[in-house]
């Protein structure tokens, strides 16, 4: 596992973090996507994710994984790789074999939503736990507040 995590002392430009990205290309993101869900379903990881029965479990097995496969294909296992390794896929957001690399992604059924601060959102489709369809406007009751607390894990 990784050991040095340090992130370089003055931020990168623009132009720096373009160049850093073009060494993460499709098929090596894609290799790395698959490594990574490799780790993650290993037994030894599945055993650490085990000792959190009850809760989900810290961020820092899915981050350490991460960083694993950044030193695995080469590349420095410090913060700001990993911020970028995470966010690489955006850069592929229609392409299916990116998309079914790694768990977290199939299994992402966020989408984007054109809503503004003040925006009436009665009509907004929500998933519920088990799948159904339900609509926002379900759930406002005449004299009665509406909130909502949502968040994710990743």
């Amino acid at each position: 596992m990784a050991t040095s995590c340090a992130v370089p002392s003055v931020r990168p430009s623009s132009a720096q973090i373009a160049q850093m990205l073009e060494r993460l290309d499709r098929d090596l993101l894609l290799r790395m996507l698959r490594r990574e869900e490799e780790l993650r379903f290993s037994d030894e990881t599945q055993r650490l994710y085990d000792l959190y029965p009850d809760e989900v479990p810290p961020f820092s097995i899915e981050e350490n994984i991460q960083r694993q496969v950044l030193q695995e294909f080469g590349f420095e296992p410090n913060d700001l790789w990993l911020r970028l390794y995470q966010h690489t896929n955006g850069r592929f957001p229609h392409d299916s074999e990116i998309r079914s690399a790694a768990v977290y992604m199939r299994c992402d059924r966020s989408r984007s939503a054109d809503v503004t601060i003040g925006a009436s959102v009665s009509h907004a489709t929500l998933r519920r736990l088990d799948g159904s369809i339900c609509q926002l406007s379900d759930f406002i009751q005449q004299d009665r507040p509406l909130v909502i607390i949502a968040g994710s894990q990743s």
